[in-house]
């Protein structure tokens, strides 16, 4: 028997080659779960009912398991939520710092030549092609971001 997900496939695949109008089937025509000759409106649509039952059904399952769970007394969620939010937290400080010991050296290069200001530090990072953290471009506020840690 196909699983739902097999039987969605094969509805979007018929439904691709309904719309295009070609007589192509999706799948090897060897193959002995699809039928050789082109399925008719009439079948996409039952196989397209049977995964959607297919889907509610597995959707009703997990709310009865998940309130029998909470009858029992089980906590759901995550339990531990502070202490997963303080590891995030900390993750995403060290993640900044790295980064930031990494271009501190460009940036100080940058202030011996004698430009000061942040913005004139953005441009000239910018002009270098050196990407910020995310990927983008570097304004003053980033500069001034990565700076602060290691301000005396």
């Amino acid at each position: 028997m196909c699983s739902s997900v097999s039987i969605i496939v094969a509805v979007r695949w018929q439904s691709i080659y309904a719309v295009r109008g070609t007589e192509t089937q999706p799948y090897p025509s060897d193959r002995s779960s699809h039928a050789e000759s082109e399925q008719s409106p009439l079948t996409v649509h039952i196989l397209a009912a049977v995964a959607e039952h297919e889907r509610e059904m597995i959707s009703e399952r997990t709310r009865a398991a998940l309130r029998a769970a909470k009858t029992r007394g089980t906590r759901l969620g995550n339990p531990q939520l502070a202490k997963a939010a303080k590891r995030g937290t900390a993750a995403v400080r060290a993640n900044a710092r790295r980064f930031a010991a990494n271009v501190l050296p460009i940036i100080e290069e940058i202030e011996r030549a004698g430009i000061t200001s942040h913005n004139a530090i953005a441009a000239k990072l910018n002009e270098r092609n050196i990407r910020t953290a995310r990927g983008g471009k570097w304004t003053h506020v980033q500069v001034g971001a990565v700076l602060r840690p290691f301000a005396p």
